[in-house]
């Protein structure tokens, strides 16, 4: 398995960026089309919240596979979405969704233990929060305890799908495999946070300020910053497969 320079992280998102380009019509369509299936699937009572967790690793294959679809100057079809529905490892697929939400509640349980003003608080509250009433500082170090909980599940899940239905792994042995790359290849990783830090937060906050300058406070600005985020959001799923890419090869392939 390679282990790439600090570097790679930035050129994972440069990737996504002119796979995006090729065809973004059909990628945003795919991306809206996630979230509708997202909120469908939360309706239903009792086992509305567990859907979600439960097939996200199956609708994120999804997003890979129209990563794949596109770098291969193929055209990306709604179909393209549930192509992990069809997989042999779809029971595979649903257990990691399993285990990332177990993980998920676990993680947010840590993140209330510093006090019951602070996560508890928000997690636990029927109605609106008066701000005065929280701790910023069982706030701050419950989000601190809760990312460092949930640090060793994302190195575990990364590239866990993939592994599964593309190289028809194991769970337990794809699992293996994500921590080991995310590990070995952490300085590579660090960028790719930073880079993602960035565009995800810092960019949206300066064109909010950029339109706060030219609108004052206006609820137009919230219309106008949706469909930015909306493509940040589907650049980090489409980054996603070079970064596979440069770690493990093309699908189909050994490596």
């Amino acid at each position: 398995m390679k282990v790439l320079s600090a570097s790679a992280g930035w050129q994972w998102f440069s990737e996504a960026i002119r796979l995006f380009r090729q065809q973004p019509t059909q990628l945003m369509s795919l991306f809206f089309l996630y979230l509708l299936a997202m909120v469908v699937l939360s309706i239903p009572p009792y086992i509305g919240p567990v859907l979600p967790l439960l097939l996200t690793p199956v609708f994120n294959m999804g997003f890979m596979e129209a990563a794949h679809q596109t770098a291969k100057g193929q055209k990306v079809t709604p179909q393209t979405l549930i192509s992990g529905f069809y997989s042999p490892s779809l029971r595979r697929l649903t257990t990691l969704g399993a285990i990332y939400g177990i993980s998920l509640m676990i993680a947010l349980w840590i993140a209330t233990l510093p006090g019951e003003n602070g996560w508890e608080m928000v997690l636990t509250a029927q109605d609106k929060i008066d701000p005065k009433l929280l701790d910023t500082q069982e706030l701050l170090t419950g989000t601190l305890w809760g990312m460092v909980a949930m640090l060793p599940l994302l190195m575990l899940t990364w590239y866990a799908a993939p592994l599964v239905m593309w190289k028809n792994l194991p769970l337990i042995k794809a699992m293996y495999f994500s921590f080991y790359a995310t590990s070995r290849n952490w300085r590579a990783f660090l960028v790719y946070g930073a880079s993602m830090a960035m565009l995800a937060g810092m960019l949206p906050v300066m064109f909010i300020e950029v339109l706060m300058l030219i609108l004052g406070k206006s609820a137009l600005i919230g219309v106008l910053i949706l469909p930015m985020l909306a493509v940040i959001t589907c650049l980090r799923y489409l980054s996603y497969y070079p970064s596979y890419t440069d770690l493990f090869g093309q699908p189909g392939t050994e490596q």
